[in-house]
């Protein structure tokens, strides 16, 4: 009795492949999986159709454009989604690329999002982080040899997802989507600070442009002599493009000889820069001095405060450094 069930379980088999195989080759458009009702069934098939099967992951190297229409039973290990045009197609189909081997699966539905898999009495879905977790044993027809890559259309067979990779790349999206919206988050604030800094620019420009042209006086927070206030003195600051060399000669009696000397008989007294100190609510000039004194070269910086300004119709320039 024992010996008949098998022979019978083995006869039920050999036609099961030989009609999968028929769908392969003749293009049936049913799913031939439908007729599987359980794992042992669907493990006795994968076994027939791996024996069966003309071309594998090894031989199908080897193919170039001489394996049309053989059957492949093959893995792919980690596929990404892709897309191709199969077999005369009109439009490209989605599919997956491992190994080498382009695959358009029958029993499968592919989206930018993952997998849906029909094995006839059961479905499996993947998400696109599980699908390049995964390895797929799939069986079909060969179509041809394209590019880099062998065209195969057929049906998957089973599904094996590794787990832990699983994990790890969740994590490693969760590391890598926490770094994305920190340099979104970085990005946007220097975005704002550089809307605010030319709203505040613009906002300067119109002072400058308020005031009238000739001197103004700005000596310091609170002095009795100042003709402008802090926020104007700022304006003009951020406006003022040259310096008088003998505003800043005359800021250098305070140096040493040498560089009093080397300022007030030609040597090069040169602006550097003028930016508005928030801390002492001061315009400051830097400066440097550089020459030749008694055979020694010398070179010196230096900063002083702004405390005159003229403006004219066209620019603004700093008269008095203090």
């Amino acid at each position: 009795m024992k010996n008949l069930i098998r022979k019978v379980f083995i006869g039920f088999a050999s036609l099961f492949v030989l009609f999968f195989l028929a769908a392969i080759l003749f293009g049936e458009s049913s799913n031939p999986l439908s007729k599987v009702e359980n794992d042992d069934q669907l493990l006795s098939l994968i076994n027939e159709i791996k024996s069966d099967a003309q071309l594998d992951n090894s031989s199908i190297k080897r193919c170039g454009d001489k394996c049309e229409g053989k059957t492949v039973y093959a893995e792919l290990a980690e596929p990404i989604l892709s897309s191709t045009k199969f077999d005369g197609d009109s439009k490209k189909s989605k599919t997956l690329k491992a190994n080498g081997i382009e695959f358009k699966p029958l029993n499968a539905e592919l989206n930018d999002d993952g997998i849906s898999i029909n094995l006839g009495f059961k479905r499996i879905e993947l998400d696109k982080i599980q699908l390049r977790s995964s390895t797929f044993s799939i069986s079909g027809k060969f179509i041809e040899n394209h590019y880099l890559n062998d065209d195969v259309k057929g049906y998957i067979l089973s599904v094996s997802t590794d787990k832990n990779k699983v994990n790890a790349s969740i994590a490693d999206k969760i590391e890598s989507d926490k770094r994305k919206a920190e340099r979104e988050k970085a990005y946007l604030a220097k975005k704002l600070e550089r809307e605010k800094q030319n709203k505040e620019k613009e906002k300067l420009a119109s002072m400058v442009s308020e005031l009238s042209d000739g001197e103004h006086k700005y000596f310091g927070l609170g002095h009795r002599d100042n003709t402008i206030s802090p926020k104007e003195a700022e304006a003009l600051c951020s406006k003022a493009f040259s310096v008088p060399r003998k505003a800043l000669v005359t800021n250098t009696l305070g140096a040493s000889t040498a560089i009093r000397h080397i300022a007030n008989n030609g040597g090069a007294v040169t602006k550097t820069r003028n930016f508005w100190d928030s801390k002492s609510n001061q315009c400051l000039v830097g400066y440097k001095v550089s020459g030749l004194y008694k055979g020694t070269n010398y070179s010196r910086s230096y900063v002083g405060k702004a405390a005159v300004f003229i403006k004219s119709p066209s620019s603004v320039s700093i008269k008095y450094i203090q």
